[in-house]
């Protein structure tokens, strides 16, 4: 009997992506530009801008700003974004190390890869095409690129990988920083993979069934030995 094909969702930003230098400073920046055309004093601090990476980004950029200036919201998403894929076309992104290798060594074994994410999809098809992490992924696609849906953004996203990949659930494991990555699949019966690399806390990955440091060791783990 053949061995089933298996396969690999990642999240992008904290788990593929070290955003903690351009993504962060090009949402400081970009608020900081509408703020100041509006005579608006308020600015974001850093635990403010990187305790919300990983919402869909609309929900992101209305948390990012208090009630009196919510119709802001949707200029300081423009300028920030703005800001983000200049960052990425400048060489000033970067992934965290050895995630290439890592993503190379899950692919010579036949697995399927797929990238989702929470981000807007100007800087998502920015960071695939600068970082050249597009070659190694057999799907792509990001909250902003699904059609309308009322349930959870990461939740969402990982159904349509599976279909898109035609792997079960099963056999496959979604691999992510934040505690959306985890539930989502959690909910769909994924294997799941916490990062201590990125944005959320240990609390948010005590329901992973591995937590790592970093993506570089998920070729390392036994992932499907629970399931086998």
């Amino acid at each position: 009997m053949s061995s089933p094909v298996r396969a690999v969702a990642f999240d992008l930003d904290g788990t593929l992506v070290d955003s903690r230098t351009a993504v962060v400073e090009a949402v400081a920046t970009g608020c900081a530009e509408v703020l100041a055309r509006h005579g608006a004093s308020f600015r974001p601090t850093h635990d403010a801008i990187t305790g919300g990476m990983g919402l869909p980004s609309d929900e992101y950029y209305a948390r990012l700003l208090p009630p009196e200036l919510q119709s802001l919201a949707a200029a300081v998403k423009a300028a920030a974004t703005d800001h983000e894929v200049s960052a990425l076309a400048e060489g000033r992104g970067r992934l965290y190390p050895n995630v290439a290798v890592a993503l190379q060594q899950l692919r010579k074994r036949g697995w399927k890869l797929a990238a989702i994410s929470n981000a807007q999809e100007p800087y998502f098809r920015a960071a695939l095409e600068y970082l050249e992490l597009a070659p190694l992924f057999d799907h792509c696609e990001c909250y902003e690129e699904m059609p309308p849906t009322t349930g959870p953004s990461k939740q969402a996203l990982l159904t349509r990988a599976l279909e898109a990949l035609g792997t079960p659930a099963g056999d496959t494991a979604m691999v992510g920083d934040r505690g959306d990555d985890i539930d989502a699949g959690r909910a769909l019966g994924c294997v799941t993979v916490g990062l201590r690399q990125g944005f959320g806390t240990l609390e948010e990955l005590v329901r992973a069934h591995f937590v790592v440091d970093t993506a570089a060791e998920v070729p390392a783990l036994d992932l499907f030995g629970l399931i086998d």
